[in-house]
């Protein structure tokens, strides 16, 4: 079996100039720059730039930790309840700082005052190509007994309330989950709760079914011989198919067979690892799809910045 990673995050921070300039570099043919994650926690600041990524879940959470703060092991996690542009308040989407020198939680939720406004997550721009995310944040952390216990009781009035706030800009994210598919289906975001990969003699199969809307399935076939890693292939060739079924049960593929094929569905092969028969196949991809109905009445679907990482092995 491959290694889960449960981390949320590892992150290796250093100390920088406010105003360093920020290059750029191309990734997935867009201009994105390199990540800079910025905090300020009281009158400390930190600067991170590498080895820093967020996560998304299959609920679509969103999860930034940052770790080994103040010099001390100190940490935050930055969490937002939704990953979308928009701002996202503190009282509602509950961030959390662990203090290593008071041996505390500090939570940005109040339960002894519900409507207390204790700072917000805004999330400016997402890069859904390059997989990178913008935004900042100010955020009140106010004492709590422990990370379980949301009623914020400080047991030592001496430990009072303190501010974090900072930024992240071109910050990587990726699926919390080591095994995934998801897409988004004309603007919508699908995101798997069952994914599956198997094979036979002359296919791999990729299914997902929908953790939203259990109705919601996709199904990605495409040969075992012939494809290699780093190249991206049409889906009018052999071997290549894609099935979508709506929550409504209406059943979409490419129409190869009745003409309406468009010649825009292709799939980039960005991990192809078979390293034994005990661990299975890694396959990873990149994909967007043009889906034409089944029967009549529907209008085709575009799926846009789907992906899976899946394995033969599980």
């Amino acid at each position: 079996m491959l290694k889960v990673f449960t981390f949320a995050l590892l992150i290796i921070g250093i100390q920088s100039c406010e105003n360093e300039p920020v290059d750029a570099y191309l990734k997935d043919s867009d201009l994105v720059g390199k990540t800079v994650v910025r905090l300020l926690i009281e009158d400390s600041q930190e600067i991170f730039r590498e080895n820093i990524y967020a996560t998304v879940n299959k609920k679509g959470e969103f999860k930034l930790v940052m770790r080994d703060l103040m010099q001390r092991q100190d940490s935050l996690q930055l969490f937002t309840r939704l990953f979308q542009v928009g701002t996202f308040p503190g009282g509602s989407n509950p961030s959390i700082y662990w203090n290593q020198l008071t041996n505390m939680y500090y939570s940005t939720v109040d339960s002894q005052r519900p409507g207390y406004v204790t700072g917000f997550i805004k999330m400016e721009y997402i890069n859904k190509k390059a997989q990178v995310v913008n935004g900042d944040f100010d955020l009140l952390m106010i004492p709590m007994q422990d990370k379980q216990d949301t009623t914020n009781i400080s047991l030592d009035p001496n430990i009072s309330s303190f501010k974090v706030s900072g930024s992240f800009t071109d910050l990587p994210y990726q699926r919390e989950e080591a095994y995934y598919l998801e897409a988004e289906i004309n603007q919508e975001v699908f995101r798997n709760n069952i994914a599956t990969l198997t094979q036979n003699d002359n296919a791999f199969i990729a299914k997902a079914v929908g953790v939203e809307d259990p109705e919601k399935s996709i199904i990605i076939t495409l040969p075992r011989q012939g494809i290699e890693q780093g190249k991206t292939y049409d889906f009018s060739q052999a071997g290549f198919s894609a099935i979508y079924t709506s929550e409504n049960g209406i059943e979409y593929d490419l129409g190869k067979s009745n003409g309406s094929f468009s010649g825009t569905s292709r799939i980039t092969i960005v991990t192809l690892q078979d390293s034994s028969q005990a661990q299975g196949v890694l396959l990873e991809t990149r994909f967007n799809l043009e889906m034409h109905p089944l029967g009549q009445g529907q209008d085709p679907l575009i799926v846009e910045f789907g992906s899976f990482r899946l394995t033969t092995g599980l």
